[in-house]
C-alpha cells in the first residue's frame, strides 16, 4: 500500500538534473545541454518540457518593477525507460527569441545614443537574469520532477 502511494506521488521515483555549460553566447539564440534522469525504481519518462525565462528588473526601492518573459520552450515526447537504480541522459537544444525593450532598440539602432542609453539603464538599475526550467512527465505519477538552473550569457 505504502509503495503504491510513493509511486503515485513520485517519491523515490525519477529525479532530473540539468547539466549546462558555464556560459552561453546571447547571439547564438540557443541553449544546449543535457538532462540526466535517475531513478531508484523502474520508470518510464513520457515527456520532457524545457523553458527559458528572463527575469527583467528595473527601478529602485519601492518603485522597482519585475517582469518575467518566456523566451523559448520545447515539449519532447521521449518514452525513455529507466532501470531501477539506473540513469540516462538526454541531449537538448532550446532555441529562443530575445525580447527587447524600447531602450534596447534605441541602443541597437543608433551608435551615437549607445553610451547615453547604457547610462540610463545603469541609473534605472536595469538587470536581466535568465533561468532554464525542466520538468518531466513520468508514467503512473501525479507529481512531475523539476529542476531549475540560472544561466549566464556573454
Amino acid at each position: 500500500m505504502l509503495r503504491k502511494i510513493k509511486d503515485y506521488l513520485g517519491i523515490e521515483g525519477v529525479k532530473i538534473e540539468l547539466q549546462l555549460e558555464e556560459e552561453y553566447k546571447l547571439s547564438d539564440r540557443a541553449v544546449s545541454g543535457k538532462v540526466r534522469f535517475t531513478s531508484q525504481t523502474e520508470k518510464t519518462v513520457e515527456s520532457l518540457h524545457l523553458k527559458l525565462i528572463e527575469k527583467y528588473r528595473r527601478g529602485r526601492g519601492d518603485s522597482a518593477l519585475i517582469d518575467e518573459y518566456l523566451l523559448g520552450s520545447i515539449d519532447l515526447d521521449l518514452d525513455l525507460k529507466i532501470e531501477a537504480g539506473g540513469s540516462k541522459s538526454y541531449d537538448f537544444t532550446l532555441a529562443f527569441e530575445l525580447m527587447k525593450s524600447e531602450m534596447d532598440q534605441m541602443e541597437d539602432a543608433n551608435f551615437f545614443l549607445k553610451p547615453f542609453v547604457k547610462l540610463a539603464k545603469s541609473l534605472k538599475k536595469v538587470k536581466s537574469e535568465y533561468r532554464l526550467e525542466a520538468s518531466a512527465k513520468i508514467q503512473g505519477t501525479k507529481l512531475d520532477p523539476i529542476d531549475k538552473r540560472e544561466i549566464s550569457f556573454s
